[in-house]
């Protein structure tokens, strides 16, 4: 009796397109090409005394070259199929149905943050008016205690100030609402779903004269300063603060 197991979500996929065996045996002329040229690089030397060396290692990497072209465009040919169905799937599925509905909700997104960002701006002003209502009321509360003290009457100035001390808790509270998030002030409960606002910061009118790039710097990808100094040694500058800028010259063959 076969052992029941749990159903996975790849056991009715369809099989691969294609296999590395699949490619090995139908461009098996390609791979013994690759082998024969390695074969050969086994018997030249690994430093060239001469021009005759460098001349025996210059024929192999032309060799080499012409076999790279050839295989390229193998592959090239080999992949055409693929991608032209990929393409295909990508016009029908993302840019065809996703972009439709993507247009969709961007349309409703407009209409929902005009109306949240009102919504808000009311929340915000209520909040604000009870912030300041409460931190009046927490001020007199105050007053009322120094004004308590002076008169001696020890349980009215304990009144006094279990009151103050309950307002300015208050008070606080209601501040700290105040200051909150817009992005908390705009949010809808429906049967459907939620709709909330999103806090995005952004930025308009880029002076790249005038920004601060020192601020800027522990923010900068170093992969985007290699590539601003690359850029800088292209223009023909060879001296920076903080690099060393040298010329690594390498032989480079041609077919």
């Amino acid at each position: 009796m076969a052992v029941a197991r749990k159903v996975e979500k790849t056991d009715n996929l369809p099989p691969p397109l294609v296999t590395k065996d699949q490619l090995t045996a139908d461009f098996l002329h390609l791979v013994q090409d690759v082998a024969e040229i390695e074969n050969d690089c086994l018997d030249l030397p690994n430093v060239a005394e001469d021009d005759e060396d460098l001349a025996r290692i210059t024929k192999a990497a032309s060799g080499i070259i012409k076999l790279a072209k050839r295989i390229d465009e193998q592959k090239k040919e080999a992949k055409r199929p693929f991608l032209d169905a990929n393409t295909l799937l990508e016009s029908f599925f993302a840019h065809g149905l996703g972009a439709t509905l993507a247009a969709l909700k961007t349309d409703l997104e407009k209409v929902s943050t005009a109306y949240q960002r009102k919504k808000a701006a009311k929340e915000q002003a209520a909040r604000d008016q009870a912030a300041a209502e409460a931190q009046a009321k927490a001020a007199a509360a105050q007053r009322q205690v120094e004004q308590t003290v002076q008169s001696g009457n020890v349980q009215a100035v304990a009144a006094a100030v279990t009151q103050s001390n309950a307002l300015a808790d208050f008070a606080n509270r209601a501040t700290a609402a105040a200051a909150a998030p817009t992005s908390s002030m705009g949010i809808v409960k429906t049967e459907a779903g939620t709709a909330s606002l999103v806090d995005n910061w952004t930025f308009d009118q880029l002076d790249m004269d005038t920004v601060d790039l020192e601020t800027l710097r522990p923010f900068i990808a170093q992969a985007s300063i290699e590539q601003a100094l690359r850029a800088f040694i292209k223009a023909g500058r060879r001296q920076i603060k903080g690099a060393r800028i040298f010329n690594d010259n390498r032989s480079r063959f041609r077919g």
